[in-house]
């Protein structure tokens, strides 16, 4: 906010003269837009003379705040006398009797007393001359109390938040611990821990704001519209900044402002994200991540390690979608649907996503939760599917946690791999899904190998120590190990059997068996090896003879091909065991 003094007189004209002495001594701290005029500014004397003022534009170094030092702060307001941009008095709105654009300031996230949480209706113009109804104080408490994380401020002005916001009334706000930032080895300092608040906003082509006041449907209002989009991205205050960095960690506290864009940001190098806070508090551990996904008002403590780039330049870069209107569904059946509204409140369907099972009372929808890039269903039996919105087409994860049915769901927004799962029985799952197994399989005559299944592949265990992890393409579901450890057969999402040598601590691959309908969920050896049978989400079991690889004619369907333990073989006679 830049303050000046403003002279009831009526001013002389200024000279180009007087402008160009003006200019010489403007400091600018960003880059000039395209076709931008030159900034100039003067005050007037008592005689509404105009006289050259020195102006400086960008942001003022403070003394942060530290955990639990009180903050006193008496907000003043320099707006000038009639507002920047177009504002909608058809809404509960601050309008003063004598001008001015109200203002009042809100610490987003902050914990101090109700009279400095910067109500609405609190609102102030310049000087205090006129203020709101709950306005009751020039100065605000902030205690810092609570734990030390990210906040930001911004104006609160009743009917006035999203105007007064896009012209710039935002600033991030930090409590800080230094004992816990040294303890926990983070980058420190003014240039190794930085800020970017991020916005989207639009300019007319001398570098003025443009914010569109025309409405969707004048019919009902010429200038209502359900959110802002800008056209340029804006960090810091400045369109498509670049930053100089050195070969080490930094610390970036990301702060998503806009209207009504969410970001979704991954660097172009493949430089990973180690989460170590959201909003105002720490995580309970760090957290790696090729992206970060922020709504708006959202924000992120995320360090960047730029001593492992091979690049010399790494970008920052943003592709979640505009305006995106996607909602999910579930019915009856087994299947969950992704529509997108269209403007006239209609649905267009986009994609049916296909959850496993045999269409049998258990596996109805029930329930179903988008968080972040995760679609998770869950089924009267409990079983939960995890489909991808980054990636519609890939083949779903699923977890059966419950052995009633499934009654909540929830995904934790902090930590965003584990899913909260409840049932009738008052059972309560945490599912960490980016490490949850599919099978386990001992080679029973070779103590100490294990095959251990995971969504994208195996790993290999001898005795307590992982030996290899081996990324095999393809969602990966069940497996199963040769008593003597030279053979595994491993299921997939798509039904297929692969049948694998092993050799040392790898995998080789020998044949690729189909003739499943749905996604393998058991494969079990005979105590002699010399068959084996796989069972599906759809309760079928084949049986497979080992040395020709051959499939039994007949499609055993039975009920507990989902969890039957070893097969065995006397002569012709099949018998299933359960567990």
């Amino acid at each position: 906010m830049v303050s000046c003094s403003i002279s009831m007189a009526q001013p002389s004209p200024v000279t180009e003269a007087t402008l160009h002495e003006i200019a010489a001594s403007l400091q600018m701290y960003v880059d000039e837009l395209p076709e931008m005029p030159k900034l100039f500014g003067y005050t007037t004397n008592k005689y509404g003379s105009p006289n050259p003022a020195k102006l400086t534009i960008g942001m003022y170094q403070i003394k942060w705040r530290q955990l639990k030092e009180y903050l006193h702060v008496t907000w003043q307001n320099f707006l000038p006398q009639s507002h920047i941009l177009p504002w909608d008095p058809t809404v509960p709105t601050a309008i003063p009797k004598h001008g001015g654009v109200p203002t009042v300031v809100h610490l987003h996230g902050g914990v101090h007393p109700p009279t400095s949480d910067g109500h609405a209706l609190a609102w102030f113009t310049a000087g205090f001359r006129e203020t709101g109804p709950t306005w009751s104080q020039r100065t605000y408490t902030y205690p810092n109390v609570q734990h030390s994380g990210n906040l930001w401020y911004h104006d609160h002005a009743v009917g006035l938040t999203r105007v007064n916001l896009l012209a710039g009334l935002i600033a991030a706000y930090v409590i800080r611990d230094p004992y816990l930032d040294a303890k926990l080895k983070l980058p420190m300092g003014p240039e190794f821990d930085r800020h970017l608040m991020i916005v989207d906003r639009s300019f007319y082509k001398d570098g003025s704001l443009y914010m569109n006041y025309t409405g969707i449907n004048p019919t009902i209002h010429p200038q209502w519209q359900p959110e802002y989009f800008g056209d340029a991205v804006i960090v810091n205050g400045k369109a498509w900044p670049y930053l100089e960095v050195k070969r080490r960690k930094y610390r970036f506290r990301i702060i998503n402002a806009a209207n009504a864009r969410y970001f979704r940001f991954s660097l172009s190098n493949g430089l990973s994200f180690i989460q170590v806070g959201s909003d105002a508090s720490y995580l309970p551990y760090p957290i790696s991540t090729p992206t970060i996904l922020l709504a708006p008002s959202e924000i992120a403590d995320v360090i960047i390690d730029f001593s492992k780039a091979s690049a010399k330049e790494s970008v920052l870069t943003n592709d979640a979608p505009y305006r995106t209107r996607l909602v999910l569904t579930i019915s009856a059946g087994k299947s969950a649907k992704v529509w997108e509204i269209c403007e006239d409140g209609n649905g267009e369907l986009k994609k049916t996503l296909a959850c496993s099972g045999s269409g049998g009372v258990d596996d109805m929808l029930v329930g179903c939760l988008w968080q972040n890039d995760y679609l998770v269903t869950v089924s009267l039996g409990g079983t939960i599917s995890i489909f991808f919105a980054s990636d519609l087409k890939k083949s779903p994860r699923q977890i059966s946690g419950h052995m009633k049915n499934a009654t909540s769901l929830a995904v934790l927004k902090n930590v965003q791999k584990t899913i909260l799962s409840g049932d009738q029985c008052g059972d309560a799952n945490s599912i960490d899904i980016s490490s949850q197994p599919k099978d386990l399989s001992l080679a029973l005559l070779n103590p100490g190998l294990a095959l251990v299944t995971i969504d994208s592949g195996v790993v290999m265990l001898r005795g307590t120590k992982i030996v290899s992890t081996i990324n095999l393409g393809f969602s990966v579901t069940a497996s199963a190990i040769a008593h003597d450890g030279s053979e595994a057969i491993i299921g997939g999402h798509d039904g297929k059997l692969h049948v694998y040598s092993i050799t040392g601590d790898n995998l080789k691959e020998e044949a690729v068996l189909e003739k499943r309908h749905g996604a393998v969920s058991v494969i079990r050896y005979s105590p002699d090896v010399s068959i084996f049978a796989a069972g599906d989400a759809n309760r079928e079991a084949i049986v497979w003879d080992r040395v020709s690889r051959e499939s039994d004619t007949t499609d055993w369907l039975t009920n507990l091909a989902h969890n039957f333990a070893d097969l065995v073989s006397y002569e012709k006679a099949l018998k299933f065991s359960s567990t």
